[in-house]
C-alpha cells in the first residue's frame, strides 16, 4: 500500500515539477486536480508507513515499565525486580484503566446516580437537613458556612490538641 501510494504521489509530484501548470490546472477526474491527488496519495503513504512496525524493536515489558515509572514516579516496593511479571501487569492495569472502560463507567454513573439518589436520599433527608441546621454559622463578610470550615476547636474539638472531630457528619 505504501509503495503504490508513494509511487503515484512521486509521479504526480515530478510531473508537476516539470510542468507547473499541471499542478493546479490539469484535472485527472472531473473537478479533481493533481494537487488533490498528491494530497490523497501523500496521506495514504503517511498512514500506511506509520503502521509498519520497527523490525529492530524487541518487546521487553521491563524496559517499558521502567519508562512508565520514570514518567509517573510511582513504583511500589513489591514491583521491584518483578516488572516483567503478570502480577505487576495486572496491578498496573488496575491503576491506569483503559479509556474505553473509563467512558463506560462515566456513562453508567450518569444513568445510575439518579436511581441511587432516588432510593437512598429520602431516608437520609432528615439527617442531612439536621446537619445543615446545626452546623451552619454566619460569618460577617463571608456569609453562611459550615462551622467545621472555620476551625472552631472550642465547639468541635480539643482546644489543646487542635484536632477537629468530624465524626458528627451524618452517615445514612
Amino acid at each position: 500500500m505504501a509503495f503504490i501510494a508513494g509511487s503515484f504521489a512521486a509521479v504526480l509530484l515530478l510531473a508537476s515539477l516539470v510542468d507547473p501548470d499541471l499542478f493546479l490546472n490539469f484535472e485527472i477526474t472531473p473537478h479533481r486536480t493533481v494537487l488533490f491527488y498528491i494530497g490523497v496519495f501523500a496521506t495514504i503513504l503517511a498512514v500506511s508507513r506509520s503502521m509498519i512496525p520497527d523490525t529492530h524493536n524487541v518487546f521487553d515489558p521491563e524496559i517499558l515499565m521502567r519508562e512508565v515509572i520514570r514518567h509517573t514516579h510511582y513504583m511500589p516496593t513489591e514491583w521491584k525486580d518483578n516488572l516483567h511479571s503478570v502480577k505487576v501487569h495486572a496491578e498496573f492495569g488496575q491503576l491506569f484503566a483503559m479509556k474505553a472502560m473509563i467512558f463506560v463507567q462515566e456513562i453508567l454513573s450518569v444513568v445510575l446516580t439518579p436511581l441511587v439518589l432516588w432510593f437512598s436520599l429520602p431516608g437520609c433527608a432528615p439527617a442531612i437537613t439536621d446537619f445543615f441546621r446545626e452546623f451552619t454559622v454566619h460569618i460577617d463578610g463571608l456569609g453562611y458556612v459550615c462551622s467545621f470550615a472555620v476551625f472552631d476547636f472550642k465547639r468541635h474539638g480539643n482546644v489543646n490538641v487542635g484536632i477537629s472531630f468530624l465524626f458528627l457528619i451524618p452517615v445514612c
